[in-house]
């Protein structure tokens, strides 16, 4: 029974520890990782401001007549030539001057339309339909109706049924935790 009670506490306990472990570790190489990101940043913006270096200027070669008679002395190694490397200048792309933005004129709404001229209605027509609306037969406006009482087999299964269901299920597990405690521990 002891065994089953540690499992059930210290599992979630551990893996929360190390959840919490694996977020904090996250966050620090994120936060390393963001600091890289801003100094390579700067250091591309400081490279773009600073100019090339002129390419040195290739070495003429000496001329080729040399006396063949001097041997070289032998107690001295060879000197092997100095090869310059190579620079290549890289494109640089123009940086484009800021644009000055105006802001866009105001927006002026239309000037409202006068409503088309509707010619007034004459008193004996008015009074016609003030007559006629009040001779005709308006029905009462009557209450919306009760709700019906719920039926028994609706409360049957939205009530007692659900009810029922969670006293079994709590009845077995108490089972099984006695099985288990009787057989498997």
């Amino acid at each position: 029974m002891e065994m089953i009670v540690v499992l059930i506490l210290g599992v979630p306990i551990v893996l929360a520890i190390w959840l919490i472990a694996s977020i904090v570790s996250s966050k620090n190489r994120i936060t390393e990782l963001t600091r890289r990101v801003n100094d390579l940043q700067a250091e591309m913006v400081r490279m773009k401001r600073t100019p090339w270096p002129e390419p040195a200027p290739k070495p003429e070669p000496a001329p080729a007549t040399k006396p063949a008679a001097e041997p070289a002395p032998p107690s001295q190694p060879a000197v092997e030539p100095v090869i310059q490397p190579v620079i290549k200048p890289v494109e640089t792309f123009p940086v484009p001057k800021p644009v000055a933005i105006t802001p866009p004129p105001p927006i002026i709404p239309p000037l409202p339309t006068p409503p088309p001229h509707i010619p007034p209605i004459p008193p004996e027509i008015v009074s016609e339909l003030i007559a006629e609306s009040k001779s005709a037969s308006m029905p009462e406006a009557t209450p919306p109706p009760l709700p019906e009482k719920a039926s028994f087999e609706m409360r049957l299964g939205t009530f007692w049924l659900v009810r029922v269901g969670i006293v079994l299920l709590l009845t077995g597990l108490a089972f099984f935790a006695n099985f288990a405690y009787h057989n498997i521990i």
